[in-house]
């Protein structure tokens, strides 16, 4: 059977970020600055670091969603910055072929690469939406084993996607989410080392991408969904009862204002995210840290307590979208944190608890709906994050306009 000798689960926080580095340590890629293996937070910093977006979406007979981002999201999720930063080239291998892309898979795992492969994780089983069955998303995953060619019984694929252990998968179905959507169909990509001269540039570019998407207008879209200006909507949003974005408009009844809240504290502190629920600021002080070394600069170590002080305002905040006195809001909180929990340490091997987490969260919902939750117990927490928010949103600001004046 084909595969990477040693082949385990990343643990990754994103899938771009994530592949990248386990393709870039299982080749034995080493950065200059520290000896060690190119760690995900120095990627993530490359990309673009620690962001902030706020959109909400009323999709109709579908509840409110309030997605707050909190990483770069242009160029395939800062897959295309890391590798242009840090010369990294890239082989992008496509098919019009199931046959020929299984075969191609194949003949690179026995030349013991193990490429970034682009599949639909919903078709894969371990993803949710309530969007239904024609929901999609696209991601690259590593596969480190594919059974061989007409294998009796089909065989399973071994692969890696944000879990700590490997997801297991029918080959079949793995195919099916290869060829789900004609964009990224059969699309697989392998990576050649960085160019360690380039570091220290590809530091100073995600630093000023992340100055840059706090306070100035973004690459595409308005800016007041991103940085200074978004959290000062937010935070006008949540507490408000007039204008047209205000959440007591915008989810005027339990149920909306549940599924709006829920959705804040999934997007905003647990997808694509670390168990530390603090928005990926600890990720960027991890990056900074790395930073100071690499551009020479101690005073970037400053900079990096501070994202670790805001990294805790962060975490008061995920406790403040579901106050844990109210039993149905802490119900819903640990619905989110014991689904991500499950995931991060099983993967698809926990789709059974992973199902009965989501079958939870929606009765969540139904109980808000059948009167379960007052909205008038909410005014207390919505005043605190309103003021939290405006605190983050200085410190961060504070923060990068120092950061700004060290590296850039």
């Amino acid at each position: 059977m084909p595969g990477i000798e040693g082949f385990t689960g990343y643990g990754g926080l994103a899938p771009h970020s994530g592949s990248i580095a386990q393709i870039l340590d299982l080749q034995g890629v080493i950065a200059p600055h520290d000896g060690k293996a190119y760690r995900e937070s120095l990627l993530y910093g490359i990309s673009g670091g620690a962001v902030f977006a706020y959109f909400y979406f009323a999709y109709e007979n579908q509840d409110p969603q309030v997605n707050l981002l909190t990483r770069n999201t242009f160029g395939e999720y800062g897959w295309d910055s890391m590798c242009e930063r840090l010369g990294i080239s890239r082989d992008v291998i496509k098919s019009t072929s199931p046959e020929k892309a299984e075969a191609k898979l194949i003949e690179l795992l026995e030349e013991g690469r193990a490429p970034a492969v682009w599949a639909d994780v919903f078709t894969l089983g371990y993803e949710y939406s309530d969007l239904g069955e024609d929901m999609w998303a696209m991601q690259p995953v590593v596969v480190g084993e594919y059974p061989d060619p007409g294998s009796a019984d089909g065989g399973e694929v071994l692969f890696a996607d944000r879990s700590q252990a490997v997801h297991r998968c029918r080959a079949e179905i793995f195919q099916e989410a290869r060829g789900r959507i004609q964009k990224d169909r059969y699309q697989m990509i392998t990576l050649e080392a960085p160019d360690p001269g380039r570091l220290p540039e590809a530091v100073r570019a995600g630093i000023q991408d992340a100055v840059l998407l706090f306070f100035e207008k973004p690459p595409k879209g308005s800016g007041n969904n991103f940085g200074y200006k978004a959290l000062t909507r937010l935070s006008a949003d949540v507490a408000s009862i007039k204008g047209k974005s205000a959440w007591d408009k915008l989810m005027p009844d339990p149920r909306m204002r549940l599924a709006g809240r829920m959705s804040a504290l999934n997007y905003g502190h647990y997808f694509w995210k670390d168990g530390s629920a603090d928005a990926d600021r600890g990720l960027f002080a991890d990056f900074l840290d790395q930073a100071a070394v690499i551009l020479e600069n101690d005073g970037i170590r400053s900079v990096a307590g501070q994202y670790r002080n805001i990294a805790a305002k962060w975490q008061s905040l995920a406790e403040l979208w579901l106050p844990r006195e109210l039993p149905l809001c802490a119900d819903a909180a640990d619905s989110i944190d014991g689904r991500h929990r499950s995931f991060r340490e099983s993967g698809a091997g926990a789709v059974t608890e992973l199902a009965a987490f989501d079958t939870r969260r929606r009765r969540a919902l139904e109980r808000a709906a059948s009167g379960e939750l007052n909205l008038e117990r909410l005014k207390d927490s919505a005043a605190a994050i309103s003021a939290l928010l405006l605190e983050i949103r200085d410190g961060e600001a504070d923060a990068l306009r120092e950061l700004e004046t060290l590296a850039c």
